[in-house]
C-alpha cells in the first residue's frame, strides 16, 4: 500500500472556543486511505436503506452493551438524530476514540442524508478536527497514488477548511503547513493553499500552465 502522505496545517484559532473548535468531514475525490468498517445507528424503518447504502453494521441495544465492555468491532460510528439518546450513554467511551457522532460534523444526521453520509464514508470522506495547539493533521492519500490524487484531496480538504473559517478570526486563518511522508517533511506556500488567493495551486494546476504545482513538492515514489 505504501506510506500516507499527510498534510498538517496550523490555525489562528483556540480550539477550547466553541466557535473556534474546528471540526468536520470532507471527501476525498482522490481516494482514500482506508476505508473504515461502519456501525449505523438508526431506526427499524430505515435499517434496510442504511445496509444498501453500505453499512457494515447496524448499531442496537446489544451494540450498546458491547461498548460498555470495551467490545468496539467497528471504526466509524454514525447515527441518525432520535438515536443520539441512545449512544449518550456511551458517549464517555466513544468520545476520546472519536468514535461519538456528532451534529456539528454531520455524523449524527436527519433521515433524509443518512444515505449520503454513509455513501461517502465508505467511498471516502475524512473526519478532521483541531488538537489543542491549533493544528490539524489528515491523510491525503499513499505515495503510490497519483499526484493529481493527491492534489484533488488537498482541494477537497482546503476548501471545506476555508468554509468553516470562524467569522471572529479577523487575521490570519492559516499560520503554517507541511506535507510529509514517513521521514520527510515539506513545508508549503501558505499563499498557495488558501482557495480564495490567486495564487491558489488548483487554480494554476487546472489551468495547465504547468505539470503541477511548485508548491506542493510530492516526495518520489
Amino acid at each position: 500500500e505504501g506510506e500516507s502522505v499527510n498534510l498538517t496545517i496550523a490555525l489562528n484559532v483556540d480550539s477550547k472556543r466553541g466557535d473556534q473548535n474546528i471540526r468536520g468531514i470532507f471527501k476525498m475525490p482522490g481516494g482514500s486511505t482506508k476505508i473504515p468498517k461502519l456501525v449505523v445507528f438508526t431506526s427499524p424503518k430505515y435499517v434496510e436503506m442504511a445496509k444498501q447504502a453500505g453499512a457494515d453494521m447496524i448499531g442496537d441495544e446489544q451494540t450498546v452493551k458491547d461498548i460498555q465492555e470495551g467490545k468496539i468491532e467497528f471504526e466509524k460510528c454514525i447515527c441518525t438524530l432520535e438515536m443520539l439518546p441512545m449512544l449518550k450513554n456511551v458517549g464517555r467511551i466513544l468520545g476520546p476514540k472519536g468514535l461519538m457522532p456528532s451534529t456539528k460534523v454531520g455524523t449524527a444526521t436527519t433521515h433524509e442524508k443518512l444515505v449520503e453520509m454513509i455513501t461517502d464514508i465508505k467511498t471516502g470522506s475524512r473526519e478532521f478536527k483541531v488538537d489543542a495547539y491549533g493544528q490539524i493533521c489528515t491523510p491525503l492519500g499513499k505515495r503510490n497514488f497519483p499526484d493529481i490524487n493527491i492534489f484533488k484531496n488537498i482541494d477537497a480538504f482546503m476548501k471545506i477548511l476555508n468554509e468553516k473559517k470562524p467569522d471572529n478570526v479577523k487575521n490570519r486563518y492559516y499560520l503554517y503547513a507541511y506535507l510529509s511522508t514517513k521521514g520527510k517533511s515539506y513545508r508549503l506556500d501558505l499563499r498557495s493553499l488558501d482557495p480564495k488567493s490567486s495564487n491558489y495551486f488548483f487554480n494554476k494546476l487546472n489551468q495547465a500552465t504547468e505539470a503541477k504545482p511548485k508548491v506542493i513538492p510530492i516526495p518520489p515514489v
